[in-house]
């Protein structure tokens, strides 16, 4: 098929990756893997900037820069975390400071936006208008709030396959092609489903996450994924065989990037820099909702060492939202514009968290250093307290005596 015939290589300071195939190129493009300033080749003749390539304009990360729609998804490491409510809020906080936004239901299967709202509407598929090259515009349900719509979520059944790489672009398009200030994606539980690509080629990527220690080990699980899947996807557009080793929950991520940078070099690719794009393609905010204490202030630092020894990332924590009745009332009265009119706790901190989202800058991380594989099989599997007892005290990384084992409870 021609779409995997190779013949495309990306050039990026002295640096040639490729060839690759025009499916893989915009599987790249998708997924936040190509710079803007790319030099773009076909069979090493005709050389164009990557962000003059046709359809590769909506990949480009908005920091204001551009002249459309910013991209907000919101994703979470599973359900119950206050992600639709929180992704409802966020669009009325935008709206009081005079910002036009839609809010797009991407709950594919289970989508509540306009039961937030208290609004009436018949669910449309967005494939069939994606299919048709139709504009969203027309989906668009105008809320109570001015300068606030939303598009409700198709309640058909999630069908991966049905979204394949060229209904993704095409969505991609329609959202940052509307005619409004910011768009925010309120994606659905899937935490691991292909469907993630949307929240990946987002300008601003938020994970919400409750501050219980159960919930920050399912936000560990979603962010090493997101980076192994990425890594994973970039090496098989790569190279002509498959790479040997797949990812799951249960894998040693250190020892899989290990794996995967050892195959590139034998590849002759710059390993480096394509690890440098995976994490530079990420720009992940965690909020902490729901939060009656200040204990996860002292977790999520931990999570931040252990994701930066692991795979050289690490994530901003935006702020927290205090656990506040009045938006569960609200929520069940569908009253949306009471938590504006009484100025709740939750809706404050969620303005402040706005502001802070609305002035974020994407970074560039240097070049990746993962830690050294130590064999697993010595760790003492019934620590489940940090203790100096344990039998791996001496070269641990993750001392809190007293607290839970972070070697057993996250890697």
């Amino acid at each position: 098929m021609e779409s995997q015939i190779k013949h495309w290589c990306i050039e990026h300071q002295e640096k040639t990756i490729g060839p690759i195939s025009s499916y893989a190129l915009a599987l790249w493009g998708l997924q936040g893997l190509l710079y803007p300033n790319d030099i773009i080749t076909r069979n090493g003749q005709r050389r164009f900037l990557a962000g003059y390539l046709p359809g590769m304009m909506p990949f480009i990360r908005n920091n204001g820069h551009l002249h459309r729609a910013k991209l907000w998804a919101v994703a979470g490491g599973k359900g119950g975390v206050g992600k639709s409510v929180f992704c409802a809020l966020v669009g009325v906080a935008l709206s009081s400071l005079d910002k036009k936004v839609v809010i797009v239901d991407a709950d594919f299967g289970g989508p509540n936006q306009h039961d937030i709202f208290g609004i009436k509407s018949e669910p449309v598929s967005y494939w069939r208008h994606l299919d048709a090259h139709k504009t969203l515009n027309k989906l668009v349900k105008p809320t109570a709030f001015k300068n606030l719509s939303i598009i409700p979520g198709p309640e058909e059944a999630y069908d991966p396959k049905q979204a394949h790489i060229m209904r993704k672009i095409r969505m991609v398009q329609a959202l940052r092609n509307m005619e409004t200030d910011y768009v925010i994606m309120d994606l659905g539980p899937r935490t691991q489903s292909k469907d993630l690509d949307f929240f990946l080629t987002a300008d601003m990527q938020v994970l919400l996450s409750t501050g219980e220690p159960t919930s920050l080990e399912n936000l560990s699980r979603v962010i090493k994924a997101l980076v192994l899947r990425k890594a994973q996807t970039a090496f098989n557009s790569l190279s002509r065989e498959t790479f040997a080793q797949n990812f799951d929950e249960t894998a040693d991520s250190a020892s899989f990037l290990q794996s995967l940078t050892e195959q590139l070099r034998r590849l002759q690719l710059p390993a480096d820099d394509i690890f440098k794009r995976v994490l530079s393609s990420f720009n992940i905010r965690v909020i902490f909702n729901m939060v009656e204490s200040t204990d996860y202030a002292k977790q999520s630092h931990l999570l931040n060492k252990y994701l930066s020894n692991e795979l050289g990332l690490t994530f901003v924590v935006a702020g927290s939202i205090h656990h506040d009745p009045v938006v569960h009332e609200a929520i069940q009265n569908k009253d949306m514009q009471r938590l504006t009119t009484y100025r709740s706790h939750a809706f404050q901190d969620i303005l402040e968290i706005t502001q802070k989202l609305m002035v974020t800058r994407t970074r560039t991380p240097e070049s990746p250093e993962f830690r050294t594989v130590r064999p697993t099989a010595a760790i003492n599997k019934q620590a489940l307290i940090c203790s100096k007892q344990c039998n791996l005290w001496d070269i641990c990384e993750f001392k809190t005596p007293g607290d839970y084992c972070r070697v057993k409870n996250w890697n």
